[in-house]
This record gives C-alpha cells, sequence and structure tokens, in this order.
C-alpha cells in the first residue's frame, strides 16, 4: 500500500506518512485520481528506499523526508557502528560457537559421548565415585546402548571430557583476547574465527 504525505507550504508534515484518505476537502475518492492530480492537491507519495550497507559493520538510519517534485524521500545516514559494539557482537558469535564446540560430543575409547552440561554433570558424579569407591563398576548408558565402565576408565573418561570442555574454554578465552585487542572492524574479523 502505497502511503502518503499532504505537502503543505513546502513543508513535509512531521510523523508519518498516511494512507490516501477516501475524501479531503472538498475532494471524494482521493484514490482514484493521477499522481500528478494528487501533487497539484498537496498529496505526494512517500518513497522509504534504504540505500545499501553493511549490517555487519554499519548502521542505515532515516534522518528525515525531502519533497521531490514527484514524492517525498526518505533521507539516511550510514554511520559505523561503534568498534565496542562490534566486538560485543563478536564475543556472543564466538561463545555461541564455543557452546556449540562444548556440547558437541567426542569420540572416547571408542565410544562417542555427550558433552552436554547435564552428561557433564553427571559424569562428575560418576568420577566422584570412581574416586571413592576405586574397585567400583559403573553402569553408562550411550548413544549406542550401555556398557561397564571400570572407575579407571571413568576417570579416563571424565578426565577426557573435561579436557574437551576446558580446550573450548580455552580457544574462546583466546580469542575473546584477540578481539579485545582489535583496533578496528577488520581485526575483530580476523580475530573471530573460530
Amino acid at each position: 500500500m502505497t502511503l502518503y504525505f499532504h505537502i503543505r507550504d513546502g513543508q513535509v508534515p512531521s510523523g508519518d506518512p498516511v494512507p490516501l484518505p477516501q475524501n479531503w476537502e472538498h475532494v471524494s475518492s482521493l484514490d482514484a485520481l493521477e499522481p500528478k492530480d494528487l501533487a497539484k492537491l498537496g498529496w505526494k507519495p512517500a518513497v522509504d528506499q534504504p540505500p545499501d550497507f553493511d549490517p555487519e559493520w554499519e548502521i542505515c538510519r532515516r534522518t528525515g523526508w525531502t519533497v521531490k517534485s514527484d514524492k517525498v524521500a526518505a533521507e539516511y545516514v550510514i554511520e559505523p557502528i561503534p568498534l565496542d559494539q562490534i566486538k560485543a557482537a563478536a564475543k556472543a558469535r564466538v561463545a555461541n560457537r564455543r557452546w556449540q564446540a562444548e556440547i558437541d560430543g567426542i569420540e572416547v575409547m571408542g565410544v562417542r559421548v555427550d558433552t552436554g552440561r547435564e552428561s557433564q554433570a553427571m559424569l562428575a558424579g560418576a568420577n566422584l565415585l570412581a574416586t571413592m569407591y576405586p574397585d567400583m563398576t559403573i553402569d553408562w548408558k550411550t548413544n549406542g546402548g550401555w556398557v561397564q565402565l571400570s572407575a579407571a576408565q571413568i576417570l579416563g573418561l571424565s578426565s577426557a571430557v573435561g579436557l574437551h570442555v576446558q580446550a573450548c574454554f580455552t580457544r574462546e578465552r583466546m580469542i575473546s583476547e584477540l578481539i579485545d585487542a582489535a583496533d578496528n572492524p577488520a581485526a575483530v574479523r580476523r580475530a573471530e574465527a573460530w
């Protein structure tokens, strides 16, 4: 639906463009009029076409409207996103990638092991049992079915998962520090690679 401004004295009124009214002053069925006739009555279509910009690095905001011969055109300004905001967004993406890598699972002793937070907690509990009862055998359910694990295997499994999780956090910290040290958007982009 085309929206319009009613122009008076060459000025764009404050506010947003509106749908063309059915009746206006002494004229009915404004929507049946040709654009040139509408323009004579002061009604001009609003044209809002933002310029091309890179939303990852730039903000495009409308600053106002300008009366042209056949329309009212939106005016825009493109500004760089502040570097601290670019860094914060990059760190959020890196944290998300770390979390995905952390919970993606690993293979230990030929068995695919879930490394999600719940599994990590269960392994911590099994690790405590294995430490307290070194002769104990623990029943452990994997995606492939049940396995029996000795205390030594539980300790090895929980160590492998713990080292995997720590490696993910270490990688995130390293990348976050590179992002903090970046002094321009391109450097942030280079630093952000997982």
